[in-house]
């Protein structure tokens, strides 16, 4: 049987990397440094591994048992792997305070825009930036 290639849409989560790449500070020099930067990467990276397979509505409590289709050894070791995910990236983000865990998973995660995310936190204009390099460098020192 040949494989055919077929184009279709989904989610391109370097996106939000080059966005978070592309901020600059006054002087047009990187606002975030590589640290900064490579600590929201692993962060996402955990976040969305922990999300992968899941479908709403799913109820992991008590997945099938056996070799069939649905349950299985493979299944266990995936399910290990989600919940390991979900642990390093809940770990991370109990080490920051509230308002920096808030910016980081507005961001970072969700990809709202740092100016909507300032708009719903009741922020003035540019501080959304400020708490989102505090938040990123204190994930970076851990």
């Amino acid at each position: 049987m040949a494989l055919r290639k077929k184009t279709v849409r989904g989610f391109d989560s370097a996106t939000a990397f080059r966005r978070l790449a592309a901020l600059r500070d006054a002087r047009g020099g990187a606002w975030l440094n590589a640290r900064e930067l490579a600590a929201a990467n692993a962060l996402h990276a955990d976040w969305a591994r922990a999300q992968a397979g899941l479908v709403r509505g799913s109820d992991w409590r008590a997945p099938p048992k056996g070799a069939s289709a649905r349950g299985g050894a493979g299944h266990d070791a995936a399910m290990a792997a989600r919940c390991d995910s979900k642990r390093a990236f809940e770990d991370k983000l109990a080490k920051l305070a509230a308002p920096l865990r808030r910016t980081v998973e507005r961001v970072v995660l969700y990809e709202d825009g740092i100016e909507a995310l300032e708009r719903g936190e009741g922020w003035p204009a540019r501080s959304g930036k400020l708490a989102l390099k505090l938040g990123l460098a204190q994930l970076a020192m851990h």
